[in-house]
C-alpha cells in the first residue's frame, strides 16, 4: 500500500498535503460534433444527423492516476456507438486559436482516440479488433484508465436473457501512457526526446522516454454514427490522482529508517555477563533489540486502533490493481458504523436502514426486469 500520511510526529509527516477534488464529469458543450446534440445538463448526447462519425468530448482530462467512469447506452444500433479516450484536437492556426470555432467542426466528424465500439470490437485509427461483448440499449459500459500504467479497459453491466452479467472485459489498450512511458520504462505517448507520439503503433514503437516529455491529456469521448442513437454518462464514477513524486520520495525514506534501525542493534550486556567474562576471554553473551522511530511505532498503533475498531473494511472496486497491496489503484475504505449507514440510506431517499450483513433482492437492472432476482450483500 503507498503510504500517504504518517504519525504526527514523523519527520515525514504529510498531513498537510491534500488534492484538489475532482469536478463532476459532463460532456463539453464547445467540444462535440454538430451532428451530436448535448442535453442542457450535459450528461446526455444524441445523433441528429448522419454527417460522419461525431466525437463529443468530456469535462475533463487526465494526465495522471486512475480514473473509472460509465457510459449508459439508451438508443443504438449495432456498431454505431464509440467509447473511449482521446486527445482534444487543437485549433487551427486560421481560427484565431478558437478551440470552437466551426474551422474545427470537420475535425469532430470521425471517432478520436482509442475505444471500444458496441459491436465487440476496439477501434483506433481506423484500426479494429475483436474485444469485448455485444452491448445494447439499457446496457452500461464502464471504463478504466489508468495513466501511470498506460492501459485502458472496458467492462460490462446489462441483461442478456433476463439475467444480471457484470463482465470484466480485460485490458483493451496498452502502452498508451499520457507522459510517454508506462511502468517499464517505455511508451508511446507524449511528445520529447525518446518518446514517439504513437504514430508508429502498437509495440514496435517502444522506446525509452529520455529526456523532456510534454505530458498529453486524455479525455472521456463518446461517438455516435447513427440518427436517435443517445448515451448517458453516469454519475458513478472514481478518480485517484495517484501518489506524487514528492510523496514517494518521503516514502523511500521512511522506509530505509525503518531498515537501518535492523542494521544498528543496541547491544546490552546481560545479568550473566561478569559471570561469562571470567570464564571465557574476550566473549560476551549480547542480547541483540531492535530500536525503531518513534513515528514509525506511533503510526502502527494507530493502524492496529484503526483495524481493532471493526469500523472501517477496505474493498476492492472495478479500477483496483491486478495484486491487492502491491499495484496501485481505486481500492476504498468504507465507514461501516451505523451512523454512516444511515446517512447512506438516508441519501439514497431509503425510509429504512441497512448495516453490514443485510441481505437484499435485487429484481431489476437499469430498469429492466431479472427473470431470476439477485441477492446482494451489504458490505
Amino acid at each position: 500500500r503507498c503510504r500517504q500520511g504518517h504519525a504526527k510526529d514523523s519527520p515525514y509527516d504529510l498531513s498537510n498535503v491534500s488534492g484538489p477534488i475532482p469536478p463532476p464529469i459532463y460532456f463539453d458543450q464547445d467540444f462535440h460534433a454538430s451532428s451530436i446534440a448535448r442535453s442542457r445538463d450535459g450528461r446526455t448526447l444524441t445523433c441528429v444527423n448522419s454527417e460522419g462519425r461525431g466525437t463529443a468530448f468530456a469535462s475533463v482530462g487526465f494526465t495522471k492516476g486512475v480514473h473509472y467512469w460509465e457510459i449508459k447506452i439508451e438508443q443504438a444500433d449495432i456498431g454505431s456507438i464509440f467509447i473511449g479516450v482521446a486527445e482534444k484536437p487543437s485549433a487551427n492556426a486560421s481560427s484565431g486559436g478558437s478551440l470552437s470555432s466551426q474551422d474545427n467542426q470537420p475535425r469532430l466528424n470521425r471517432w478520436h482516440g482509442w475505444g471500444f465500439v458496441n459491436f465487440r470490437a476496439t477501434y483506433n485509427a481506423n484500426a479494429e479488433r475483436v474485444y469485448g461483448a455485444h452491448c445494447h440499449a439499457g446496457d452500461t459500459v464502464g471504463v478504466l484508465l489508468d495513466c501511470d500504467s498506460g492501459r485502458i479497459s472496458f467492462f460490462f453491466d446489462g441483461v442478456k436473457y433476463g439475467e444480471h452479467i457484470l463482465n470484466d472485459l480485460g485490458c483493451a489498450f496498452e502502452n498508451v501512457s499520457p507522459f510517454g512511458f508506462n511502468a517499464d520504462g517505455c511508451g508511446s505517448g507524449g511528445a520529447g526526446q525518446g518518446a514517439p507520439n504513437g504514430a508508429e503503433g502498437g509495440r514496435g514503437g517502444r522506446h525509452p522516454a529520455n529526456g523532456v516529455v510534454r505530458p498529453k491529456a486524455l479525455w472521456p469521448v463518446v461517438g455516435l454514427r447513427h440518427p436517435g442513437d443517445r448515451v448517458t454518462i453516469s454519475g458513478k464514477w472514481m478518480t485517484s490522482y495517484g501518489v506524487d513524486g514528492v510523496t514517494w520520495l518521503k516514502n523511500v525514506l521512511a522506509v530505509d529508517e525503518i531498515l537501518c534501525s535492523y542494521e544498528k542493534p543496541l547491544l546490552s550486556e546481560t545479568d550473566e555477563l561478569e559471570n561469562i567474562l571470567a570464564s571465557v576471554d574476550l566473549r560476551k553473551s549480547c542480547k541483540q533489540t531492535v530500536s525503531f522511530p518513534t513515528w514509525f511505532l506511533k503510526e502502527s498503533y494507530s493502524e492496529y486502533e484503526r483495524w481493532r475498531s471493526g469500523r472501517w473494511m477496505r474493498t476492492s472496486t472495478r479500477g483496483s490493481g491486478p495484486q491487492r497491496l502491491s499495484t496501485y489503484g481505486l481500492d476504498i475504505d468504507v465507514d461501516t458504523s451505523p451512523l454512516s449507514c444511515a446517512s447512506a440510506c438516508a441519501s439514497l431517499g431509503l425510509t429504512y436502514g441497512l448495516l453490514p450483513g443485510d441481505r437484499v433482492a435485487v429484481k431489476r437492472s437499469g430498469g429492466r426486469l431479472l427473470e431470476l432476482s439477485e441477492e446482494a450483500e451489504i458490505l
